[in-house]
């Protein structure tokens, strides 16, 4: 935790992961071309570095940081569906038309719900 810098101290605590969230923040203003569009420079190198920082450390979503949410984000997009005991169900038998969707109700039935039939 930081809480002054030499003599001068700080309104509020901030921890070396804000800051180096902050200068993650200020590298991505800095090389990103958009960001030249916003004409007043305390805007853009104090406070998009800041609101950065205080999003990427403060905030959470479904109980984690939004790096680790955006990673489970992407990982789910790309990881193969899988539906019983982490393998892939494969129908042997015959063959559906469109999307089948499986609901186990509270009593421990299975329903299927046909979709696009």
């Amino acid at each position: 935790m930081l809480y002054a810098i030499s003599d001068v101290n700080l309104p509020f605590p901030v921890t070396f992961q804000q800051i180096g969230c902050f200068f993650a923040g200020l590298v991505i203003v800095l090389f990103v071309p958009v960001f030249e569009l916003i004409g007043n420079p305390l805007i853009r190198y104090f406070a998009l570095p800041g609101v950065f920082a205080w999003g990427v450390t403060q905030k959470t979503f479904d109980g984690k940081k939004p790096l680790s949410f955006l990673k489970t984000v992407i990982l789910y997009c790309f990881r193969p569906k899988v539906t019983f005991a982490g393998k892939p169900v494969k129908c042997k038998k015959r063959k559906e038309q469109g999307e089948i969707t499986a609901v186990w109700t509270t009593e421990g039935r299975k329903k299927i719900r046909r979709e696009g039939v």
